[in-house]
């Protein structure tokens, strides 16, 4: 990276969140070589992240997690900003906790802002069945997609495409929401072991 010179024009304060994550290093390390003033946050049980340790960074701050106590971090937060003055904040976080701060957007004081899309963009990019539909409606091609809300709307979903000629499809059937650990288990369905693939169905926890 080479610095930059931004902060010769406007000094911020900056907030970025997300601190284990290797992408809050490069961005907390980017806006401190422009010259801005850096915080960075990151939820429990990571309050040791490598993030906090980094040269740019002048404080770093150990939140609750959104999407367990959302009143106490939202009042983290607004405290924080408070506090340091912040005027931009950096989410680098896991999609499900994007969305939170895509949300706070609207709470926080008119100077402030959130490097995210405002809370409904995000919530409908974030669901993997209403990305999809976004790239229909704009003609975009893109996978067969179903929303399946419950397992009988997977097993249905199966079973009528059984009752057509085969036409070669697999489909991957993940949480429309993310989930770090189902995210890893992908099968190609369907498959000839019906048992295990309900089985499978069933472990993909729609709601």
């Amino acid at each position: 990276f080479e610095k930059g010179s931004s902060a010769e024009k406007r000094q911020l304060n900056i907030l970025v969140t997300g601190g284990k994550m290797s992408k809050a290093s490069a961005v907390a390390r980017a806006c401190g070589r422009d010259g801005h003033k850096v915080f960075t946050a990151e939820i429990m049980p990571y309050q040791f992240c490598h993030t906090r340790f980094c040269g740019y960074v002048t404080k770093h701050y150990v939140l609750p997690r959104p999407t367990v106590q959302p009143q106490e971090w939202e009042a983290t937060i607004m405290s924080i900003v408070k506090e340091q003055n912040i005027d931009l904040i950096i989410p680098c976080t896991a999609p499900i906790e994007s969305s939170a701060y895509a949300h706070l957007r609207e709470k926080l004081p008119a100077n402030v802002r959130v490097f995210a899309f405002d809370g409904a963009t995000s919530d409908e990019l974030d669901n993997k069945y209403t990305f999809n539909q976004v790239l229909v409606k704009a003609g975009l091609p893109c996978p067969e997609t179903a929303a399946m809300e419950c397992l009988q709307d997977a097993l249905d979903f199966f079973k009528e495409r059984e009752s057509k000629p085969d036409d070669g499809k697999k489909f991957i059937v993940k949480p429309a929401v993310y989930d770090p650990k189902a995210r890893t288990e992908i099968l190609f369905l369907p498959i000839d072991d019906k048992h295990r693939q309900n089985e499978y169905l069933k472990s993909r926890n729609a709601t």
